[in-house]
């Protein structure tokens, strides 16, 4: 008997939860209540308590850093059918672990060109410290909007789940990414969600909606992004409103791994990429297979999508620095180029099998830079047709790379394509 009341008591303690309305007397945004939210934030962490927003409120929570403070077990959830709202400059809830935020819509306050207060990213999780890891974070059912760059950002996490959310208009304060290269090339800053750094990652069943520059950026630097699974997402990067000197009113790139071969393990599926400018994907690391995806169409594969905005422009999958990868089973529409790899160093051991691919100009290009080396390369099975959907090849890779690569093997006689029917 005793042990069953003990129980009944740690189980009772670990599932109770305080409302924030008990620390924040302002629940229409009509004051800051970063302070108050700081103290629900230390109690939480001490007593494992849960932090609940009350259905239908709103609140200001101009900033907030928890960098150094180590916290700990901490959940946000907002309650009831009305979602609760926190307007916010930077929620930068560093060193954080074991953290949960779900059922809460989070909106930038200070958006223009000429505001300051938002920096670079509205919520950023995660540590500072690259050779640490904030483990299990899970963020589930949340509206991100208006940022002034980047709507969520993650540094050096581990076992990270973002799930059935929302991500709405990046980059409104219209800032540009320093070129030391061009002074003319004006790239946007303001992804939907971006990682510095990530093990065990999975980010499903989430919509994109107005981002400028990229939906989902992993920007691998100089530590492995690992075990990575980006699938079931609806990527629409058109904006309706101000556009950028690069990309105008479509987005940079739906998916984009970085120009580094420091991913591992990446299965990127059933997501379907609409309106960008650049690329659907950009695709780069060792074992990485993408398949099932949709490219600038809305319908079935085989239905032609006429309503995407013209010119039609970019690559679907885009890849310089891959190894060990299997490209398979996605369908491509309204976009210049299908598949091109464009070998900055090693692009070897590539599948490129059972793909669609309606009213390309270029299907596929293979291309070795200045250094790059490309071998073992096999694009077979694929089904290859017109604008309007009249086949024009399918089956035999001989076909295909005759059609599609002629003009790369004539220009660079080095390219080592193997050729399977």
């Amino acid at each position: 008997m005793n042990t069953i009341l003990v129980f009944l008591l740690v189980f009772s303690f670990n599932t109770y939860s305080v409302n924030f309305n008990q620390y924040c007397q302002y629940q229409t945004a009509e004051q800051d209540c970063s302070a108050e939210f700081m103290d629900a934030l230390l109690d939480a962490a001490n007593t494992q308590e849960s932090i609940i927003f009350s259905a239908g409120k709103e609140y200001r929570i101009d900033r907030i850093d928890t960098s150094g403070l180590a916290l700990d077990g901490i959940s946000l959830v907002g309650e009831g059918d009305s979602t609760p709202v926190i307007h916010t400059d930077g929620l930068y809830l560093f060193d954080t672990g074991n953290l949960l935020i779900k059922n809460i819509k989070i909106t930038g306050i200070h958006n223009e060109a000429e505001d300051t207060e938002q920096g670079n990213s509205l919520l950023l999780l995660g540590t500072r410290n690259r050779l640490a890891k904030i483990r299990n974070i899970t963020v589930d059912n949340v509206t991100f909007e208006n940022a002034a760059e980047d709507l969520l950002v993650l540094w050096n996490t581990q076992n990270v789940t973002i799930s059935n959310s929302i991500f709405k208009r990046s980059g409104l304060a219209m800032r540009v990414v320093p070129s030391a290269g061009d002074a003319n090339d004006l790239r946007p800053r303001g992804s939907g969600l971006l990682f510095h750094n990530v093990i065990d990652l999975d980010v499903g069943f989430n919509e994109f909606y107005q981002i400028k520059k990229v939906g989902i950026f992993l920007d691998a630097e100089d530590i492995l992004d690992e075990n990575i699974k980006i699938h079931d997402n609806y990527i629409d990067l058109l904006s309706d409103e101000k556009p950028t000197q690069r990309y105008g009113l479509k987005g940079g790139a739906g998916i984009y791994l970085a120009n580094e071969n420091n991913t591992k393990h990446a299965e990127i599926y059933n997501n379907r990429i609409l309106n960008y400018t650049m690329n659907g994907m950009r695709i780069n690391g060792d074992d990485v297979k993408v398949f099932n995806n949709a490219f600038n169409y809305t319908g079935q594969c085989e239905e032609m999508d006429t309503s995407i905005a013209k010119p039609l422009v970019g690559m679907a999958i885009k890849g310089h620095l891959l190894t060990n990868a299997e490209i398979t089973d996605n369908c491509i529409q309204n976009t210049h180029s299908g598949i091109v790899l464009e070998s900055w160093g090693n692009i070897e051991n590539i599948t490129i099998k059972h793909n669609s691919i309606y009213g390309a100009k270029v299907n596929f290009w293979v291309d070795d830079q200045e250094g790059g080396v490309s071998s073992n390369i096999v694009i077979t099975e694929n089904i290859l047709a017109d604008s309007n959907g009249k086949e024009e090849s399918s089956g035999g890779a001989v076909n295909v790379l005759f059609l599609s690569i002629l003009v790369v093997v004539r220009r660079y006689w080095k390219l080592k394509v193997s050729q399977q029917s």
